[in-house]
């Protein structure tokens, strides 16, 4: 049978969804197998940020985008005037003042006609804006995840690294202080300027994540990812001049691929599906200085951002220890089962299967009181539909 769909349209799908897949394993095998189970259970009262749940956010964005344009396509666009006509007839702000004169081509047939020409004639430049926002919502991704990594394991390294800057800056001014030739005055001047004062910049804060972890273990080449990073983090910045690349050429190459940044042109590459196999690689990156980390368990606040309602979890938590008392030889006992599983169904949004394996293994159970920590154990235990 022959597709439909834009099969190019579809790769870059694919690989969008390759890029979830890739969180996910990461998410178990690194986070462990609680926080992989919590957030495939999609609970609305519990979740766990972390780089792999924000990089999976990031590619909703396009999916969403990507698989309606299909359907949309599909379908041939037979919807696309009466949408337009609806909403030109909705009441807005930006509509309420109508033009002076009347309009020629009529307002409806004018934007019928831009649109029409956008789906028909400049697609690939909307893609690649799509592209270019999905590459910097994904470096601003890595890069809040490595500053926060940065907070919680470089202390150190940051007071070291000050104290460096303050002892250059007060050699300088000694300098300055003792010398009366104007041009040595300058030149100390212009090095004590220079000096960044308590400011980290993103590639130093990297820079002290990499000292820091154990490199003898770190399961990737550090000096390739230096690279990697510096070029996406320029890419990034295409941003501000709408996609073009203001400073000198640059290349890479990555699993095979040649990515270029041209003076004053766009980013070059030779698929989509390259430069999403490119972007994922941040991903690995951290995934890399997490394993690498020498004590993994101090850091967790470091990597993870618990996302809770606690005063839900509070009252699961008392629903629990009311609940546990019930004796499974006691018919009224067997009813409130049913009854505790419509609550569960009900209050806290469970499904009826995750309610049914949350109260097999709480009655399996061997105590009677229970702590919000029970509570976080018994919702990590439930296997994910």
């Amino acid at each position: 049978m022959q597709n439909k769909f834009d099969e190019n349209n579809c790769a870059v799908i694919s690989a969008l969804l390759e890029i979830k897949d890739e969180c996910y394993f990461f998410e178990k095998r690194i986070l462990g197998e609680d926080f992989y189970n919590t957030n495939c259970n999609k609970f609305d009262f519990l979740y766990y940020r972390s780089i792999y749940s924000s990089f999976r956010d990031v590619c909703d964005l396009p999916l969403f985008f990507l698989i309606n344009e299909e359907i949309s396509n599909a379908g041939g666009r037979d919807a696309l005037r009466s949408v337009i006509s609806q909403a030109l007839e909705s009441k807005s702000a930006a509509s309420s003042t109508e033009p002076s004169e009347p309009l020629n081509p009529p307002r409806s047939a004018r934007h019928f006609q831009d649109l029409e020409y956008l789906f028909v004639y400049q697609y690939n430049e909307v893609l690649a804006s799509l592209i270019l926002d999905f590459t910097v919502s994904a470096f601003s991704t890595f890069e809040f995840w490595i500053n926060r990594l940065y907070e919680h394991i470089c202390v150190d390294y940051q007071v070291a690294l000050i104290d460096r800057r303050i002892e250059k800056i007060s050699k300088e001014f000694q300098k300055y202080a003792k010398s009366p030739d104007e041009e040595k005055l300058a030149k100390a001047t212009q090095k004590m300027l220079s000096q960044p004062g308590r400011f980290v910049s993103f590639p130093d804060k990297l820079n002290g994540i990499l000292k820091s972890i154990d490199q003898e273990i770190y399961p990737r080449n550090i000096a390739e990812d230096r690279e990697i990073v510096d070029f996406i983090s320029k890419l990034r910045n295409t941003v501000h001049n709408l996609g073009i690349h203001r400073g000198p050429s640059i290349s890479i190459i990555v699993g095979g691929a040649q990515h270029i940044l041209l003076e004053n042109k766009p980013k070059q590459s030779g698929t989509w599906i390259d430069h999403l196999k490119l972007i994922s690689q941040l991903v690995e990156i951290y995934t890399g200085l997490l394993s690498s980390l020498k004590d993994t368990d101090t850091f967790v606040p470091a990597f993870i951002i618990p996302q809770v309602d606690y005063r839900r979890i509070e009252i699961l938590t008392l629903t629990m220890s009311d609940f546990i008392h019930i004796d499974l030889r006691n018919q009224d006992d067997l009813e409130k089962i049913n009854s505790y599983s419509n609550f569960l169904h009900t209050r806290f949004n469970l499904t009826y299967m995750q309610s049914k394996e949350f109260i097999g293994n709480l009655l399996r159970l061997e105590k009677k009181n229970f702590t919000p920590l029970d509570t976080y154990a018994l919702l990590a235990k439930i296997t994910p539909a």
